[in-house]
């Protein structure tokens, strides 16, 4: 029932999941039915689940559906919460981003335009992600917006791919799962 809710609150938002609340009503009514008469008025022999199931088995394919219907809302969920906190931290430390930026000879006021112009284009794609609607162009510009960062830092602070903590190099791990989230976008 918590699960439903959730995905009740998710419609709102354009997610349309088979598991919302008037799914679990009607599966808590039950469902009933007697083989006997369902053979003789659809004149087709009623098999068991197993014998259906044995006549065709799951292949990879259905498997790959299954466990990656399921990670779809992980996926996209995770890069809008990624997104979201990127650019409030950018917002919330933009001294500290425009020092980095300055380093790199960027002139203060310069550098402080450009972590606030980053984080609200973070931010952006992060909440137009969390709209059906709005996600797949939310996530091929978060394709854009990662090559771009990553294209200014090597031309300005190219030191930062050998930094200890990897800043660079975890954009690419984070630009490869907006790949595989518009891949599961499409709902048909």
């Amino acid at each position: 029932r918590a699960a439903a809710l959730v995905a009740d609150a998710l419609a709102w938002l354009g997610w349309k999941s088979p598991m919302r609340s008037t799914s679990v009503a009607q599966l808590a009514a039950g469902v009933r039915g007697e083989a006997g008469a369902a053979e003789r008025t659809l004149g087709v022999r009623m098999r068991p689940l197993a014998e259906l199931l044995a006549a065709d088995p799951a292949g990879v394919q259905d498997r790959w559906f299954a466990a990656l219907y399921l990670l779809k809302p992980l996926v996209v969920a995770g890069l809008a919460g990624f997104w979201l906190l990127s650019g409030l931290i950018g917002f919330w430390r933009a001294d500290a981003a425009a020092t980095v930026l300055a380093e790199a000879g960027f002139d203060p006021a310069s550098a402080r335009l450009a972590v606030l112009a980053g984080a609200a284009a973070d931010v952006a794609l992060g909440a137009a992600a969390c709209h059906r609607r709005t996600a797949r162009p939310a996530l091929y510009g978060m394709l854009a917006v990662t090559a771009a960062y990553l294209a200014g830092a090597t031309l300005w602070r190219p030191d930062l791919w050998a930094d200890p903590l990897g800043p660079l190099v975890k954009s690419l791990p984070a630009a490869i799962l907006a790949l595989v989230a518009l891949a599961l976008l499409p709902e048909r």
